[in-house]
């Protein structure tokens, strides 16, 4: 996975705005088509994942959401196993912020965060990178 490219890691937020086509979907879009084409590395922590499935899920139907993480997965979008080592640094980042658990493991994941999620804008602990429509 050594690459020179930046990783732009996707948190929940921004894969759901891609997936139901709201604000700022296009932009994910786009950076999902740049990994596709092996332009840019994009990644999703599996937690992140696990929660746009099961939001996705519930608002649209297992059927709805089992064809979304399909594209996710055929996007080239690199998902990022749970380690010990991402557990304790989600763990701390929880711990001193105000940040969803699911959040938290986004943040430390990132090296660059898409999102426009308010928590996570408002902690101030990574730069996040956000174009609306």
């Amino acid at each position: 996975m050594r690459s020179e490219k930046t990783v732009s890691v996707l948190d929940a937020f921004a894969v759901l705005a891609w997936a139901l086509e709201e604000p700022g979907g296009p932009f994910v879009r786009e950076l999902a088509q740049q990994a596709s084409d092996g332009a840019a590395r994009v990644a999703i922590c599996l937690i992140n994942l696990g929660e746009v499935y099961y939001r996705l899920h519930r608002e649209r139907g297992r059927p709805f959401a089992t064809e979304k993480l399909t594209e996710i997965h055929e996007a080239g979008i690199e998902v990022v196993p749970v380690t010990d080592d991402l557990v304790w640094s989600a763990a701390q980042i929880k711990a001193e912020n105000r940040v969803s658990y699911a959040d938290a493991f986004a943040i430390a994941t990132a090296l660059e965060l898409v999102t426009n999620d308010p928590e996570i804008v408002q902690s101030g602990l990574v730069r996040v990178e956000w174009q609306e429509d």
